[in-house]
């Protein structure tokens, strides 16, 4: 739980979350099942749109384990189309900065809805 830490974006590089969500076998590190982030700095999700590239074209990445991540409470003003190939079952963005999508989305729809939207973004 790494939340109410001030963490910004430049502090989640790709490589660093990597490390923390994905398992690796020949280290015998499980891989994180839930990440929270609430109530941080953060205002860009570079790192996680990069980590979500990994799902281009494929169902699942063996090494993937993240079941929930919280982004609450943030200053996140875009949330990347890529996002929403993530396999994820609880993706929280409530009291953040941006306004697209609108809030019912997620409201009425919930994660399946959000990621959905998400996907049907991608170019």
């Amino acid at each position: 739980d790494l939340s109410y830490n001030a963490l910004t974006s430049a502090s989640l590089q790709q490589d660093v979350l990597s490390s923390l969500i994905l398992a690796d076998n020949s280290n015998a590190r499980k891989g994180l099942r839930h990440l929270r982030l609430r109530g941080n700095r953060i205002d860009a999700l570079d790192a996680f749109q990069g980590i979500a590239e990994l799902f281009k074209g494929n169902r699942s990445v063996p090494d993937w384990k993240l079941e929930e991540l919280d982004l609450r409470d943030n200053e996140i003003s875009k949330l990347p189309a890529e996002l929403g190939l993530l396999p994820l079952d609880v993706f929280l963005v409530d009291g953040n900065l941006f306004r697209i999508p609108q809030r019912r989305v997620w409201e009425r729809e919930g994660t399946r809805g959000l990621l959905s939207w998400l996907r049907g973004r991608l170019e």
